[in-house]
């Protein structure tokens, strides 16, 4: 479409409500646009689906009619990845698909600007994307054309699936040997997709295997220099996939087998083992705390550790002392004015000394009575 073409396209009334507004992009299956619901005073996208030429016109209302089932089909599909699509309205010999307006950049952009994505990055994308198909397969919905371009992220991380109903457009009962056209991308269609048989449900699981591949290398897994080359690699060639935690899945969902890959449901389980934290662990049944001990009597406790015999400290694990007896508590010294006893001393005064200051140790425990256990004292005979 011509930059005139295109200016005299915006404003145009579709539906009797869509104002169209400006072109968003196109593809080879139409346009879409920037649109003002002027029902419900609302910016929606609008889809303008066309179909190649070479074809009469029985075949493009067959072709708009299953469109609109299943765009209708899709509408009733209600999922945080999946776009919300609103009506279906015909107009100009046209059929308009409109949808929710998805800001952001499609995968195909991100990752041709910015690189390739973190292993944990792919995965939480694929994890969005599986959740999606898993709904949409429940109802009945094959997407037919998921590929980088029709995945849109959102800048609040949103990851949402675009164009439903597009790909509904090729006929079931035609082959590509009868027609020569392939509607959809190549690089992106299961080998079962290219041999001409029914698209299913596991041909949108190969198209999430290519797309994973091509998040994560940042290159189209099947490139080659023309649309046969890439067919003939979906057939025959592996994929050169990299090491890693998401080369498994990957090398399953793209099988040439549409039975040998795992569901969209397999496919998340595989891909939250990835993406979210594990389970947490229970904690250890909890220990009682240690009963603290009854406080004591000064006067009743004992000595916990004594000197055994040879002068050497008693250590904890020595067997418990026998005749412990309560601790006395050490007096200042007192001064005193009477007799010094001398180690022979008999008891009798022998003479008056000076003051003298008592600050001797005992070398035996004392009782509160001056007299050693199970002894006599030191200046009486035994």
């Amino acid at each position: 479409m011509s930059q005139s073409t295109e200016e005299g396209r915006s404003r145009q009334l579709v539906g009797g409500r869509y104002r169209l507004l400006g072109l968003l992009g196109r593809g080879g299956m139409g346009q879409v646009w920037r649109a003002l619901d002027e029902a419900l005073h609302r910016e929606v996208a609008v889809k303008e689906v066309t179909l190649p030429s070479g074809h009469d016109d029985e075949h493009h209302r067959n072709a708009y009619e299953r469109a609109r089932r299943e765009a209708q089909t899709a509408a009733r599909i209600t999922h945080p990845a999946v776009v919300n699509i609103h009506d279906v309205a015909d107009g100009n010999d046209r059929l308009w698909i409109v949808m929710e307006l998805v800001t952001g950049r499609s995968l195909d952009s991100a990752v041709r600007t910015d690189g390739a994505l973190s292993v944990r990055e792919t995965a939480r994308i694929g994890l969005e994307l599986a959740a999606a198909l898993e709904v949409v397969h429940r109802a009945g919905v094959v997407h037919r054309d998921v590929k980088p371009a029709n995945v849109q992220l959102e800048p609040e991380g949103r990851v949402v699936l675009m164009d439903f109903g597009i790909a509904a457009l090729e006929d079931p009962d035609t082959t590509l040997t009868q027609t020569g056209v392939v509607i959809g991308t190549p690089g992106y269609m299961g080998p079962e997709r290219i041999r001409g048989n029914p698209p299913h449900p596991a041909s949108d699981m190969w198209s999430l295997g290519a797309t994973l591949l091509f998040a994560l290398t940042g290159r189209a897994p099947f490139e080659r220099d023309n649309p046969i080359a890439v067919m003939h690699a979906v057939l025959y060639v592996d994929p050169e996939i990299p090491e890693g935690p998401l080369r498994p899945l990957v090398s399953a969902l793209l099988a040439k087998a549409p039975e040998a890959r795992p569901t969209a449901s397999e496919a998340r389980g595989a891909l939250a083992g990835l993406v979210l934290p594990p389970d947490p662990v229970d904690p250890p049944d909890p220990v009682d705390p240690p009963v603290p001990a009854e406080p004591q009597d000064p006067a009743s406790r004992t000595v916990a550790f004594s000197s055994s015999p040879g002068g050497k400290p008693r250590s904890p694990h020595d067997a418990p002392v026998q005749d412990a007896v309560p601790e006395v508590p050490l007096t200042a010294p007192e001064e005193t004015t009477g007799p010094v006893p001398s180690p022979l001393d008999t008891g009798k005064p022998s003479g008056t000394a000076p003051p003298v200051a008592r600050s001797y140790i005992p070398r035996k425990p004392i009782t509160a009575f001056g007299r050693p256990p199970n002894g006599p004292r030191d200046h009486e005979e035994p």
